[in-house]
Order: C-alpha cells, then sequence, then structure tokens
C-alpha cells in the first residue's frame, strides 16, 4: 500500500521534479542545490550506520529507503541554514534529532513538548531551524518566535499530507500573511522566514 502511494504522488508531482518551472533563482537553487544534491556527505556513513539506515540493513524496503531519503535531506537543510539553534517540537524520533544536529555541529539543539514549553526572548536574533512533527501547531509555534529571530531562518514541518485535516492546515498556514515562501515536498513542508521575498508556495516531487 505504501509503496502504491508513493508511485501516485510521484506521477501527480512529475512535472514539479529537480526545479522545472522555477523561475525564481533563489528557490531554483535551493531545490537544485539542497532538496536534490547527490553529493556524498562526510557524515552519512556514520549516521546511516547509527540509526539502523545504511544499506545492509535496508534491504529492499522502498519504505525505509524513503526514510533514509527524508533523514539526509534533514541533514542537508541543516547544513544550509547553519543555525543558531535548532528547535525541535514534539516526540520525534531519535534520527531526526542525530540528522539535524549533524548538519550543524555548532548549533545548539533544543527539545520541546509542546508551544508553551519555553519563553522564546532567548533567540532574539538569532537563526533558528524549528522543526515540528505536528502542522496542528505551526501557527501558534510561528507566532512565538517570529517576531525574535533572523530572517535567515527556516520551519520545517513534517506530517503536511498525514490526513485530509493535515493538509488543509498546511494550507491555511502558508495562506498566513507572515508566511513567505514554502516548498511542499509532500513528506515535508519547508517554510522560509525572510518575508522580502515575494510570497511564493513550490510544489516538488521529492
Amino acid at each position: 500500500m505504501y509503496l502504491l502511494r508513493r508511485k501516485q504522488v510521484w506521477l501527480q508531482r512529475f512535472r514539479y521534479r529537480r526545479g522545472y518551472g522555477i523561475h525564481s533563482p533563489f528557490a531554483f537553487n535551493f531545490v537544485t542545490g539542497v532538496v536534490y544534491e547527490k553529493g556524498i556527505y562526510y557524515a552519512y556513513r556514520d549516521l546511516d550506520r547509527n540509526y539502523g539506515l545504511h544499506r545492509k540493513r535496508l534491504g529492499f524496503s522502498f519504505e525505509k529507503k524513503q526514510l533514509r531519503k527524508c533523514a539526509r535531506l534533514l541533514f542537508r537543510i541543516s547544513n544550509y541554514v547553519h543555525p543558531d539553534f535548532i528547535l525541535v517540537y514534539g516526540n520525534t524520533k531519535n534520527w531526526v534529532d542525530g540528522y539535524l544536529a549533524a548538519g550543524c555541529v555548532s548549533a545548539g539543539l533544543m527539545k520541546f513538548l509542546s508551544p508553551e514549553s519555553e519563553m522564546h526572548t532567548r533567540f532574539a536574533d538569532k537563526t533558528l531551524l524549528v522543526y515540528l512533527d505536528d502542522i496542528g501547531v505551526a501557527e501558534q509555534v510561528w507566532a512565538s518566535l517570529s517576531g525574535f529571530s533572523t530572517l535567515r531562518s527556516v520551519f520545517l514541518i513534517s506530517g503536511i499530507h498525514a490526513d485530509v485535516e493535515s493538509v488543509g492546515l498546511w494550507h491555511r498556514f502558508q495562506a498566513h500573511p507572515a508566511v513567505g515562501i514554502t516548498f511542499d515536498l509532500y513528506d515535508y513542508g519547508i517554510v522560509f522566514w525572510d518575508r522580502n521575498r515575494y510570497k511564493q508556495h513550490y510544489l516538488v516531487n521529492f
């Protein structure tokens, strides 16, 4: 069932692969240079082995291979943003924290179970990479942080297509007046804090 669903998604998004149709240099460079980056980073081998995502353990499971693909994407995004802090909301898997932290070893990683867990003034003028495992709290977390952090900060939201309700919440969040450029990779929604750029939403066949 999982494989059939992923094939359907791939076919639906076929014309959105590898930056085709994207005219913004910023968006095109992000899609081709981060989302679709094929280079083998120094940390991949150790990370894959530490979290059971190396080739020997994956076997022929498409779902596990997709999991590793997503894990490596988290690493690349963290490496790209190079944040001062990585904020992880929710009861996430260990591999999520591991790949995010490895992407920028100088960043402090902090975990919160809910948006009310912490005062956010400490993040004034800091670049943040915020990971959410629940689209339902996105607006609340965004409101609590957007007045403090720098415009280089990025939101990374998991499960935006988990069900019909999640899709609706993702579309509502995209329409938020304070939200700028977003990328819908199906597995993740990526939101850039920088509101000086023209508001645009991109589908990506990831």
